[in-house]
């Protein structure tokens, strides 16, 4: 049996440790290219259970250039205690393209933690490393010394599977009134397709504390049982709660279009934008529907404020590139591209966008320059 999601933990039971001597940090390269930058590392790569569950331990700092990487057969929901580490550390979570998924900072003390989904490699440096180079989501890992792909054929991790659910069970009854030690356990569940469990983890972390990202959870794990209402009702109670919590207006979205109930979801976002209208996630938002459902003006208009301002502008520029896709425009569209590229050369699609800008700007040059010429 070989699952398409598997789970690794950092603490392999009933394995052989080999006798740790310290860690060499040069088995390979890195690069970690931001909007800005590329960073080099040199990395200690992770590829057996053994070097998964050793992970940090013994090691008494990182350089600034040195992380450890851990690459797995597939892509797997991880799980790694800071217990052993004698330092507070930044773990970069990778999918299957390479590109950073998902990001945790500053990572330090007594307790588990999990990946808030799948991943194929995470990367662990010393804490302040993401703040102080600008990571984030969709900066790409690159390194011609690794293969950062899944492989065809991955080894059964059932049984490691097994080990983490119990570290994290027990976890969450060593720490009985920490909302976090449930939610972890909830998200590894969630990240099973085990959405039974998952849907009591994550009300005891309410039970707890009230929290947006676990209602948001809670509706993913009653919509994985086909409780699409209920679901419903749990997005609609994590706007209430956190009324900039972005994650719940996607869930609603998608469930109001797929329910074929789109005009609900332009006037909850059009009303989400008139509360809040700097925020730029909701406006992007409230524009991809509107292109969705061919109102093109009406996502320039929504656009607009985005266009000029520094945290929202060049994701603007992505989205205005899309409509006038849609128009046909297609010198306007590289052009907003090419803009959105400028400040995010390794975001996702960016070899498409790239290949579109050269079709479209050679075609437009040629155009232009065969007008001078009929002239």
């Amino acid at each position: 049996m070989h699952p398409k999601t598997a789970l690794i933990t950092a603490f392999v039971i009933g394995a052989v440790l080999l006798p740790s001597t310290g860690i060499c940090f040069g088995d390979a390269a890195v690069s970690l290219i931001t909007s800005r930058q590329s960073v080099n590392l040199k990395v200690k790569v992770a590829r057996t259970p053994e070097e998964w569950s050793r992970g940090l331990e013994r090691v008494e700092s990182l350089a600034e250039n040195e992380a450890l990487l851990y690459l797995f057969p597939r892509e797997t929901i991880f799980v790694f205690s800071t217990r052993d580490v004698g330092f507070p550390i930044d773990a970069i979570f990778l999918d299957k393209t390479g590109h950073v998924a998902s990001i945790k900072e500053n990572v330090h003390g007594d307790r588990y933690h999990a990946s808030p989904s799948p991943h194929l490699a995470v990367l662990q440096t010393r804490a302040g490393f993401c703040e102080k180079n600008k990571v984030e989501k969709g900066n790409l890992i690159f390194s011609e010394d690794l293969n950062l792909k899944p492989r065809e054929h991955a080894s059964d991790l059932e049984e490691v599977a097994a080990a983490a659910r119990k570290l994290l069970e027990k976890s969450a009854r060593a720490r009985p009134r920490d909302p976090d030690a449930q939610l972890e356990l909830a998200m590894f569940h969630s990240g099973r397709k085990d959405y039974l469990e998952a849907e009591k983890a994550y009300r005891k972390s309410l039970d707890i504390k009230p929290d947006a990202r676990a209602v948001v959870g809670l509706g993913d794990a009653l919509a994985g049982q086909g409780k699409a209402q209920e679901a419903r009702d749990q997005f609609h109670k994590a706007v209430e709660l956190d009324p900039l919590h972005l994650p719940a207006y996607t869930r609603l979205v998608r469930m109001l279009s797929v329910a074929n109930t789109t005009a609900k979801a332009v006037e909850m976002l059009e009303e989400a934008v008139g509360a809040h209208p700097d925020f730029h996630g909701l406006r992007l938002h409230l524009a991809r529907v509107y292109i969705s459902i061919g109102d093109l003006d009406a996502a320039q208009k929504i656009l607009a404020p985005s266009l000029d301002d520094p945290a929202g502008g060049p994701d603007a520029r992505r989205v205005l590139g899309d409509v006038h896709l849609r128009r046909g425009e297609m010198e306007k569209a590289a052009e907003c591209y090419m803009e959105f590229l400028t400040e995010y050369p390794s975001a996702p699609h960016a070899a498409e966008l790239r290949t579109f800008i050269l079709v479209h700007k050679v075609k437009v040059e040629q155009s232009r320059a065969s007008r001078k010429k009929d002239r």
